[in-house]
């Protein structure tokens, strides 16, 4: 899966692009279903430029899959607990899509099947 980043209001240094790449990396395994021609995106930010504590990170993933774009978004005191909140409602969206083309496939040919025995 190829994936774009973007930083809003942060400098986006190598540690951190390489920590989100490892967490796009292992939604890749579920990605996989959809084929290799998928297309991410990754905006991480500040939700604000005063504030100091509380949720003032952003993390926003958006996947392009095959006739539909997912999304998850997530907010968290640290950068990391952001992407790793957003990595995980991303995981549960790709894996909630999966399910539902798998089970389309599964009802048409049961519909088929039913046809030919008639």
């Amino acid at each position: 899966m190829k994936y774009g980043m973007k930083a809003t209001d942060i400098e986006l240094t190598a540690s951190i692009e390489e920590y989100f790449g490892k967490k796009m990396a292992a939604l890749d395994k579920v990605a996989a279903h959809f084929g290799e021609a998928l297309s991410a995106h990754v905006e991480a930010g500040r939700t604000t430029r005063h504030h100091r504590s509380g949720d003032v990170f952003r993390v926003e993933i958006r996947i392009h899959v095959p006739g539909r774009e997912l999304r998850a978004e997530s907010v968290g005191k640290t950068l990391l607990e952001a992407m790793d909140k957003a990595q995980e409602d991303m995981r549960t969206e790709l894996e909630r899509h999966k399910e539902k083309s798998v089970d389309a496939k599964r009802r048409g040919g049961a519909e088929l099947k039913k046809m030919l025995r008639e």
